[in-house]
């Protein structure tokens, strides 16, 4: 259910700045970047830097001031969208991601199914690994099923062709078939 775009969200939301990560973010974030934007990766890096340091277009204590009182994509865009265009760009990106609570209902599926009033003694450990191992075997049966079901080939031996010498307008039947 983890996703590294969550934690680059919390880093990015200009309310927040991550405050509560851990300094493997940054690896994260950098690897994230690399993937995904491999032409201005070392630009937004640097931009990022400046953000969370305050320095450079981002050391504007009005700006700051303005966090809790503007919306996030008003906040991005105002100030800084001439000084720190990569930046902004990539924070409006990672912003405007809709969330889904759809992964975390299916999870929670998963263990009612396993952790259920019949199975209620196992130890929270068990439960997470039953779940993991469920979970992980429910996508594999999908992936084999749809694998089979794409790797059957069609014989175009076996299909009956249509013959133009045997088809006559002057028949009836046809006749029948085409303009009724």
């Amino acid at each position: 259910m983890y996703n590294p775009v969550i934690e680059i969200a919390y880093l990015i939301d200009s309310r927040f700045q991550g405050k509560t990560l851990n300094n493997d973010i940054m690896t994260t974030v950098s690897n994230f970047v690399q993937k995904h934007y491999p032409e201005t990766c070392t630009k937004i890096y640097s931009q990022l830097l400046e953000y969370l340091n305050h320095s450079g277009p981002f050391n504007n204590t009005m700006a700051w001031e303005s966090v809790n009182s503007v919306d996030q994509l008003t906040w991005w865009s105002g100030k800084f969208s001439n000084s720190a265009p990569e930046l902004v760009q990539f924070a409006k990106r990672i912003l405007t991601i809709p969330t889904s609570s759809a992964a975390a209902e299916r999870n929670w599926s998963n263990f009612s199914y396993i952790h259920s009033i019949k199975r209620n003694r196992l130890k929270p450990s068990n439960v997470f690994k039953l779940v993991y191992i469920f979970s992980n075997s429910k996508l594999n049966n999908s992936y084999n099923t749809k694998k089979e079901l794409f790797s059957k080939k069609i014989e175009i031996d076996n299909i009956d062709c249509f013959d133009i010498d045997k088809f006559d307008l002057e028949n009836d039947f046809w006749e029948d078939i085409f303009y009724d």
